[in-house]
């Protein structure tokens, strides 16, 4: 007959085993850690990984072998070392999203005062995120999703080193203010590159505006112009297409698929425009809404 201090020895090995999964799914199936964790950090869950292996051994080695205090001490041990690895994931999501959401509410205070730019920036985000989870595994598992929707955030702030008249401008733009415009993906790039945990997504802003038939600002074409920089490029067209700007009119949703659509395989990726038009309206809907919602906290007249 199994003894109460058996089972809590049962127990604690349980606890071992849940963390066990936990950390291998943080490490090798959450499909950004690795790339987007610094060294420190990936060097500190793969110890924990490690020390939960040799406790595990320890487990299995020694099953029904201990006195009774030795099993109500190895549960409690076991115990606390549950809460502790729970604490560990945990502070390294909410430092995620802490700077996500302290990117986003920057970015939002930058364009809410431009209305050409007033929340296009998180819809491009909200709507590379959406593409993202729909991609099968052969692209998904090449991305850092959080690297990813970093990029979309980004993806205008070269433009803060472009004259505001022309960013402005309602009427269509002079050959030389229109080549001062299409710098601003190499501003954001000279903007970012000095950050070095930001260097690999100023690459994917820069080419951001590339062709797949090579027609683009640096003539890079197909699969040489980064993946992350075709999928945030069919958000922007989507965003751009379907929101009011002052010297065009908003689009409905069919037009902006009509449009994608044309543009597959001469300025976008023919997969990733297939992906993203087989996406339900009430998905997309849902990412515009968001946007919008957010934006609305940014009015000026909030801070009255």
């Amino acid at each position: 007959m199994i003894e109460l201090s058996q089972c809590f020895f049962v127990l604690g090995g349980i606890f071992i085993i849940i963390d066990f999964i936990r950390i291998i799914y943080k490490i090798f199936l959450q499909r950004s850690f690795l790339l987007k964790a610094s060294f420190s950090l990936i060097f500190q869950t793969i110890a924990v990984l490690i020390i939960t292996v040799i406790i595990g051994i320890f487990f299995f080695y020694n099953t029904f072998k201990m006195t009774d205090i030795e099993n109500y001490m190895f549960f409690f041990a076991c115990f606390a070392y549950t809460v502790l690895i729970t604490f560990f994931l945990e502070q390294m999501n909410s430092m995620e999203s802490c700077s996500i959401e302290l990117l986003e509410a920057i970015i939002c205070a930058t364009e809410a005062a431009n209305p050409n730019l007033n929340g296009h920036a998180i819809q491009v985000m909200n709507l590379t995120m959406l593409l993202y989870e729909h991609l099968p595994i052969n692209y998904a598992a090449s991305i850092n999703p959080s690297e990813l929707q970093c990029a979309a955030l980004l993806i205008n702030i070269g433009k803060l080193g472009v004259s505001k008249n022309i960013i402005n401008k309602s009427g269509k733009l002079e050959d030389d203010e229109r080549t001062q415009m299409m710098r601003h993906p190499e501003i954001a790039q000279k903007m970012l590159r000095s950050i070095k945990s930001m260097n690999t997504i100023s690459k994917w802003i820069k080419y951001l505006h590339e062709n797949v038939d090579g027609t683009g600002y640096f003539h890079l074409k197909d699969d040489s112009i980064p993946l992350e920089s075709r999928i945030i490029a069919i958000a922007d067209t989507y965003s751009a297409i379907i929101m009011e700007r002052s010297y065009k009119a908003a689009l409905t949703h069919e037009d902006a698929i009509a449009e994608l659509k044309l543009s597959s395989g001469k300025k976008l990726d023919a997969d990733l425009v297939s992906i993203f038009c087989a996406i339900p309206l009430y998905k997309i809907d849902s990412c515009i809404a968001c946007a919008k919602d957010k934006m609305q906290i940014y009015k000026e007249e909030n801070f009255l």
